[in-house]
C-alpha cells in the first residue's frame, strides 16, 4: 500500500516518476550537488507527510489478527466460489451430453 501512495506524495512535492512501474526516473548529466540536496529534501518531506497522515504506524496484534482472518475468509470464499462454479460447469456439461445422446433422447421421448 505504501508503494502505491508514496509516488502520489512525491508528485505533490514536485517529483515526477516515470510511468513504467519501476520507480526509476532519469537524471541528465548536468545534475549538480545542490540538485541532489533538493531532491533529498523533497523525498524526506514526502515521507514525513505520509507519516503525519498516519502511515508507518505500528500495527497492533489485534489488528494483525483481524487482517489475517479477513484474508483467510476472502480466500475461503473465493475458493468455494471456484469450486462451486466448476461443479455447475460439470453439471451443465453432463446434462448437455446426457440429454443430447440419441438413446437418452428416445428414452425421454417415450417416458414423457
Amino acid at each position: 500500500f505504501y508503494n502505491s501512495r508514496y509516488p502520489q506524495y512525491l508528485l505533490a512535492e514536485g517529483i515526477f516518476l516515470g510511468n513504467y512501474s519501476t520507480g526509476k526516473f532519469n537524471l541528465n548529466a548536468d545534475v549538480k550537488k545542490s540538485d541532489f540536496d533538493e531532491l533529498e529534501k523533497q523525498f524526506v518531506s514526502a515521507a514525513l507527510k505520509m507519516q503525519k497522515d498516519g502511515y508507518f504506524e505500528p500495527v497492533s496484534s489485534m489488528a494483525k489478527k483481524k487482517l489475517y482472518l479477513s484474508l483467510l475468509a476472502r480466500f475461503a470464499k473465493n475458493y468455494a466460489k471456484i469450486y462451486y462454479d466448476q461443479i455447475m460447469l460439470d453439471k451443465h456439461i453432463d446434462i448437455e451430453v446426457s440429454h443430447n445422446h440419441p438413446v437418452n433422447k428416445f428414452g425421454h421421448f417415450w417416458s414423457s
